[in-house]
């Protein structure tokens, strides 16, 4: 029997988002293997990847540069969460689609994600699909 009611997936439309210009994606996560091992895998997709293992390297990473997504850690440094990290980088990313990403699959995390207009994804997870999703709706934005 299952802990929670379960979840209507959205239909996700296939796009080559290896043909799309090269697009900064924030990765923040501070587990070094995961932050390697995303970096290693957008790069190979053909997004620019600004790599951050805490909160203060990813404000100077948005500082620099402005990233088109934002892929956060739900929990990348002392207590904080991916959320709070959207938060506290301000304008630098409020305007953007953003993704959390976490082994948390509690209905809180799921609520504060949608609050915040944010997008959950739980590992493991199906992340190039969504960011050829996410950054085709941006396009008119960017």
């Amino acid at each position: 029997m299952p802990l929670t009611d379960p979840v209507i997936a959205e239909t996700i439309q296939p796009i080559d988002i290896i043909a799309a210009p090269a697009r900064r994606v924030l990765v923040v996560d501070n587990d070094a293997a995961v932050l390697t091992a995303m970096q290693a895998l957008l790069s190979g997709w053909g997004f620019v990847v600004q790599a951050a293992a805490d909160s203060d390297t990813a404000r100077r990473l948005c500082h620099r540069a402005r990233p088109h997504l934002p892929v956060l850690d739900d929990h990348p440094d002392g207590g904080a969460t991916g959320l709070n990290l959207r938060a506290q980088l301000g304008e630098a990313i409020a305007t953007l689609s953003c993704i959390v990403v976490t082994a948390d699959h509690s209905e809180d995390v799921r609520r504060a994600a949608a609050a915040a207009g944010c997008h959950l994804l739980h590992k493991p997870l199906a992340l190039k699909s969504r960011m050829g999703q996410l950054l085709t709706r941006s396009d008119a934005i960017v």
